[in-house]
Order: structure tokens, then C-alpha cells, then sequence
């Protein structure tokens, strides 16, 4: 045991002598600071080098910017103009007037549509007929039968926008149910009146009522303009009803506009 405090002893005191020997013969080392005053100048050579990476980080830029500015600033913009583009392409809707149709059967009217030339997919064959004999879509007269009908039956609120009012600018449906007497009435999209009150109006004079004897008007229950009336043929009365309401309550289609309407027309005995 003493043998150890002894070798302990030994060791400190050599350490405590080397350490003496550096603090008392150690140097002290200065940097060179010269190369810290020397102007901050690029040297001629490389400035052509900078000037290339420069214009190539601006026309990276640029593009950046241009991409931007197309694909997200304008791109609302250029949807509602692909939009418009197919309202206004010039295809008439040729929503049928009903007091037209008064007293026709069932196989009659689809003729007359025949013969005024209408492409139409009825729902009876995809579907099963239900309680209306006649139930039939008619179609843009630019859009080929299969990619209408796939228009539809996939699901309007699931096409694009573009796709969207070219298939509903030119489309309606088209129901008949005979039961005491009959019911004819057709649907379609409004896309030139401001509001829901004058797509009735609009619906009221297209459909030959507007000298007709007006009824009850106003907003039913589920939020729908309305107008109803009754109206004289041959000594028979018709009662009819037109109601209106917001597109967008009908098909979830982001892009349209907003004054879309969507228009329903009944014609009854």
C-alpha cells in the first residue's frame, strides 16, 4: 500500500514539473493579418463566368415566374374563357315547347323529335322504364351519342367544366307520365339569365304561357322560383308550372358560372 502512494506521488510531481516547464519556456504565435487588407475586388477573368451564371439564374427565373403566372394566377381565367367558349359555340338547345306536344302518345312525340333531328339516349333502356313511359336526354349536336351518353351516366358533376357546359348547353331531359291524364316536363341548364327570376320569366316566354292565366309564384320550400298557370287549348285546360334554381344546387362543377340556371318546366292536364 505505500508502495502505491509512493508511485502516486511520483507522478504528480513529475507532471507539475514538465507543466512548469511550458508555462515558463512556451511562445506565443501571431496570425499574419495582412491577406484581410487586401481589396475585395473579383479578379477580371472570372467576371465573364459570373455574367453567364447570372443571365442563366434569370431565364430560370423567368420561366419559374411565366409558369406561375400561367398555371396558377390565370388559370381561373382561362377556365372561364374555355367555358364560355362552348356556351357561346352556337348550338341551339331546342328545348321543346310542351303545349306543342298537348294530347300526343307516347310514340308521336318521340317521332316528332326524330323528325326535327335530335340525337336523344333513353334512360327506360339503361335504367328500366319507371313510372314514366317517356324518358329521354337529348343531346348536343356536336357530341356523338357515346361520348354524350358517357357524359351523363358517368355523371355531370363529375366532368370538367368545359365538358360540363358544352354537354348541358345543348342538352334537357324530356318525361312523360301517364297516369290521371299526363305529365310532360322537361329540364335544362340556363346559361344566359342573371338570376333565378328571370330564367322563369325566360322559361314562361319560350314556353308560349306569358298570355296565359297566372297562378300562385314566389319560393317553395326547397329554395325554387316558381310560377305556375293554367292555360286554354282548344277548349281544354293545361296547367303548367316553370321553377328555376341555382345550376350549382343541381351538379357540383366548379367552373361554370355562377349564374347558371337550372330550369324546370311541367305541363299537365
Amino acid at each position: 500500500m505505500a508502495n502505491h502512494i509512493k508511485d502516486d506521488l511520483d507522478i504528480r510531481d513529475s507532471y507539475e514539473e514538465h507543466s512548469s516547464d511550458r508555462a515558463s519556456k512556451g511562445s506565443v504565435n501571431y496570425l499574419d493579418g495582412s491577406v484581410l487588407q487586401r481589396p475585395l475586388t473579383l479578379p477580371m477573368k472570372m467576371w465573364p463566368i459570373l455574367l453567364a451564371i447570372a443571365l442563366v439564374a434569370l431565364f430560370i427565373g423567368y420561366q419559374v415566374a411565366h409558369r406561375i403566372d400561367h398555371n396558377v394566377v390565370h388559370h381561373s381565367e382561362r377556365v372561364a374563357e374555355s367555358v364560355q367558349a362552348q356556351i357561346d359555340r352556337g348550338i341551339s338547345q331546342d328545348v321543346p315547347m310542351l303545349s306543342s306536344l298537348a294530347g300526343m302518345e307516347d310514340e308521336t312525340i318521340i317521332q316528332t323529335f326524330v323528325d326535327a333531328g335530335y340525337g336523344y339516349v333513353d334512360m327506360n333502356e339503361i335504367n328500366g322504364v319507371g313510372e314514366a313511359s317517356i324518358d329521354i336526354i337529348k343531346l348536343p349536336s356536336d357530341m356523338s351519342v357515346e361520348d354524350a351518353a358517357l357524359a351523363y351516366t358517368s355523371g355531370v358533376s363529375s366532368l370538367d367544366s368545359e365538358t360540363a357546359a358544352k354537354f348541358l348547353s345543348g342538352s334537357w331531359r324530356f318525361m312523360v307520365v301517364r297516369e290521371t291524364g299526363y305529365s310532360y316536363s322537361v329540364k335544362y341548364a340556363d346559361f344566359n339569365s342573371p338570376d333565378s327570376a328571370a330564367a322563369v320569366q325566360a322559361a314562361i316566354e319560350a314556353q308560349g304561357f306569358a298570355d296565359s292565366t297566372m297562378g300562385d309564384s314566389g319560393v317553395d320550400g326547397s329554395g325554387n322560383t316558381f310560377q305556375d298557370g293554367s292555360i286554354d287549348i282548344d277548349g281544354t285546360t293545361y296547367y303548367w308550372s316553370v321553377s328555376a334554381c341555382d345550376l350549382s344546387e343541381v351538379y357540383s362543377v366548379n367552373g361554370l358560372p355562377e349564374n347558371a340556371q337550372y330550369v324546370g318546366v311541367r305541363f299537365t292536364t
